[in-house]
């Protein structure tokens, strides 16, 4: 039998149910910007990601496409929602792509949607990835021979893309006159909004059917069991520490190697990552 709405019961089956209505919810948003994106970065090299977070920054589910994008919007939430606190408002829609405040690099541009119910925060809906082209030295925005950011394009602190429902014309005009493709970048970030509403409408729904407290403690109970399955598997790895040095070939300006040294330590169900020895920040991007 499925638990029923608010019953604090969980059964496997309800809780399978819900853990594939929430891949078919991010891999609708990742349809959503295949099929409306203007650049080939998101139709043909999936240089792009979409995710459903928690209100406190938490993953609840990714889908397919470049991993680094969702690492990154755990850390970008919990900024957002130091810098806006409680000015953060149902229509709102946020960019962000500066490095300096957890972003990547400057044409991954990061796109989030609150989602509320009955006025309060309990989700985020985001989408994003690489620009064609955000501006700077060279067209692309992607020279490795850069010596500082402002060489490389437009920085996006937290902004309001939409407020209230209604687009911010003041960044869409900025960031178009700071591109050298301004019809595909806007193309491209509207499809990524399209796919942020995607998530927002999937995400209601279930709530429709299973209501909020109920759908929150199966998404609980499945971060759970992810995490007791992936201990489980570092368990049946010899303990121990596992070291390896590889290079970049240079630093955009000087014919040397540029060492990247990790140190992994295996210990009961723990992998401890440690990057000791590796390079200090070299001149080039």
């Amino acid at each position: 039998m499925a638990a029923k709405k608010g019953t604090g019961k969980v059964d496997l089956v309800t809780m399978y149910l819900i853990n594939n209505l929430l891949f078919s919810l991010v891999d609708e948003m990742s349809l959503a910007v295949v099929r409306t994106s203007f650049s080939s970065l998101a139709r043909d090299a999936f240089d792009f990601q979409c995710a459903v977070f928690k209100a406190n920054g938490d993953l609840i589910m990714e889908g397919e496409g470049t991993i680094l994008h969702s690492l990154a919007y755990c850390y970008i939430i919990r900024g957002l929602l130091t810098k806006y606190g409680d000015a953060i408002h149902p229509g709102d829609v946020f960019l962000n792509n500066d490095p300096y405040h957890d972003a990547s690099h400057l044409p991954d541009i990061y796109m989030l949607e609150p989602i509320f119910l009955k006025g309060k925060l309990i989700a985020w809906a985001c989408s994003g990835g690489h620009m064609a082209d955000i501006g700077g030295r060279v067209a692309g925005s992607c020279a490795c021979d850069s010596t500082e950011i402002y060489q490389e394009g437009l920085r996006i602190p937290l902004v309001k893309f939409y407020e209230n429902g209604a687009p911010n014309r003041s960044v869409v005009d900025l960031i178009q006159a700071n591109s050298r493709l301004p019809e595909t970048i806007l193309g491209d970030l509207e499809s990524h909004h399209a796919a942020c509403h995607t998530g927002k409408t999937r995400l209601l729904e279930m709530i429709q059917t299973y209501g909020w407290e109920t759908l929150k403690m199966y998404i609980n109970e499945l971060m759970d069991y992810s995490e007791r399955r992936t201990r489980e598997e570092i368990k049946k790895l010899p303990d121990g520490e596992y070291e390896f040095t590889d290079y970049l070939d240079d630093d955009g300006f000087e014919d040397r190697l540029i060492p990247i040294k990790l140190k992994i330590t295996v210990a009961g169900d723990t992998i401890t990552y440690d990057f000791t020895g590796t390079s200090t920040q070299i001149r080039g991007a």
